[in-house]
This record gives C-alpha cells, structure tokens and sequence, in this order.
C-alpha cells in the first residue's frame, strides 16, 4: 500500500503496555486501507479494453451484400493513452471474412458518457455473401501501441443475425374473373422465392422466406403505389397478402372500366419484380332497360256460390 505499516507488536509486547486498550486493532487499520482503495478504483473509469464496438445493424442491402453500421467508443484512459486504432474485424461468428475493411465514418457522437473518450458512427460494406446462408456478424477493434509490440482487441459488439436471399421472381400465372363491380384475382408462387436452386418453392414457404405478396389494381397504366397513398378508391385498390395466399377478391371497382393489376412478390430481404394483367374490364350492375312498358291482364274466373263472383287481381303480361 506504500508509506508506513501499521503498529503490529507482538501479543505479548501488547499486554504489557498499559495504554493497550487505546491503540487500534491491526486488522481493523488493515480494513480501513483497503475500503479506501477500493474507493479510488471504483470512481475512475473501466479501463478493460481500449475501446468498444456497440449498436451494431444492419443499415441496408444490396445483392447478396450488406453495410453493416455501428458505434465505436474509443477510450482515451486505456494505457494511458499510449495506444491507437489499427484496424477492424468483421467475424461471421468464429470465422474472419474481412479483415480490415474499409470502414466510412459518418458521425461523431458528442458525448460519450462520463468517460474520456471519442464516439464514432461507423459503416463498412460486406459483399459476396453466400445465397441460402446465415450470417451472424460481430465486429471487433484492433489497437497497437505507440511503442510498438503486440496488439489489443477492444470490446466485440453484440450479433447481427441475417439469411442472405436474392429477390423473388414474379408470381405466375396470373389470371382474373370479372366480377359485378370487381374482379378476382389468382395465381401460382413464384418459381423462385430468393433462395435460387438450393431449396424448393415449398420448403422456401415453410420455412419463411417468402413473406407475402403486394397488390396494385389501378386504372393507371404504369405501376405506382405511391398513388393509391390516399386510400381506396375506385381508380385504385392496394393490399398487402399472406404468403399463403393464392387469390384475392377486389370490390368496391366501377363497372365498365379498365383495370390494370400488379402483383409482387417479397421475402426477407427484398421485393421481387411484379407480374401485370392488363386492361381488364370490370362487370357493369344490371338495370332494367329504359322506357320499359308493363302490360296487365285481367284474368276473369267465376266460382258460383249462390249469386256472388269472385275477382282475382289482375296479373302482369
């Protein structure tokens, strides 16, 4: 502990001193110095590692790539600063698939707690991932020394969990019956739901790859959802399908119109293109014709029962 020890005499030395009762245990002062230095450690920062990585997503997708996005806490106290940043490391659990990549900062976070250090937000893009396969990231920080020697790793971030996909196909075989002021829509799932050749359209369904189905009836000629932002009408209609789904009924449409259909396909990842049905025609209501004219004629029949006829109303022609 440094500086001088506390009086320990032996116990026989103790019990001849007449002022014995007044002199301070051993241990308790043992105790004492220790509570405090326990004290001093507790008030300065942690000083573990010299930075950590945190917060880390997924920021967006590309094909069978991903840009990973995360904080990185750099802490100045570690070594008492005699450290900096080398690199970083992408894992795929235990496995390195980029090391040192080319990490793009975006922000500085101002501040970082009640430690001295720095706060980064950082990105990094990760491509040539395998389709059909999970990936669980990490992302860890390398630093050296100033003086040279070996390396330290900062704190790893938390797991970033993905199935890699490629987008689905368009449904198939699309097809509508008219309706009195709407149609019905039907169709087979796409041949391929993003995971190519590796597993069937069924086993993709099961297992949740496939999320649903998007679809667009409008009296536009070009696919934009953007227009039916308003709500339902009867120039557009939007819905959003279970990936179950096979048909779907629309109503509420204006009979006599043309409308043109969209539908999507989309799994975990990614929309896939749309197949279209083209200038449907939406059944009209039927009305009677105008200027219809309804003829009666009156049928007579007599049952005699003494003097009295009997009338029956009159029928229509």
């Amino acid at each position: 502990m440094g500086g001088s020890t506390p009086d320990c005499a032996s116990a026989a030395q103790r019990r001849d001193s007449p002022r014995r009762r007044r002199r301070r245990p051993c241990w308790l002062a043992a105790v004492v110095v220790l509570f405090a230095s326990f004290q001093i450690t507790q008030s300065q920062p942690p000083r573990a590692f010299p930075g950590q990585s945190f917060n880390l997503t997924a920021k967006s997708f590309g094909f069978r790539a991903v840009s990973l996005g995360w904080i990185q806490l750099d802490n100045t106290s570690f070594g008492e600063g005699a450290h900096h940043l080398a690199k970083y490391v992408i894992y795929n659990g235990d496995q390195v698939i980029l090391d040192d990549p080319n990490v793009t900062s975006v922000a500085t976070t101002s501040p970082c707690g009640a430690h001295n250090c720095s706060a980064l937000q950082l990105v990094a893009e990760v491509g040539n991932l395998a389709v059909g396969q999970y990936y669980g990231f990490v992302v860890k920080s390398v630093y050296s020394y100033v003086q040279g020697g070996d390396t330290v790793e900062g704190e790893p971030s938390g797991t970033v969990q993905m199935l890699v996909t490629d987008p689905p196909s368009p449904p198939r075989d699309i097809a509508a019956t008219a309706l009195v002021g709407g149609m019905k829509l039907s169709w087979k799932p796409p041949a391929n739901t993003g995971m190519g050749n590796i597993w069937s359209v069924f086993y993709s369904n099961s297992s949740g790859v496939l999320r649903g189905y998007k679809l667009l009836v409008s009296t536009l000629s070009t696919y934009d959802p953007a227009g039916c932002a308003g709500g339902q009408s009867q120039s557009c209609y939007s819905r959003v399908l279970p990936s179950w789904a096979a048909e779907a009924s629309i109503n509420g449409l204006q009979g006599g119109v043309a409308y043109n259909a969209w539908l999507l396909a989309y799994n975990v990842l990614f929309e896939g293109d749309s197949a279209s049905l083209m200038s449907f025609t939406v059944r009209q209501v039927a009305t009677a014709p105008q200027n219809a004219i309804l003829s009666l004629k009156t049928i007579w029949s007599c049952s005699c029962v003494g003097s009295s006829q009997i009338q029956q109303a009159p029928k229509p022609e």
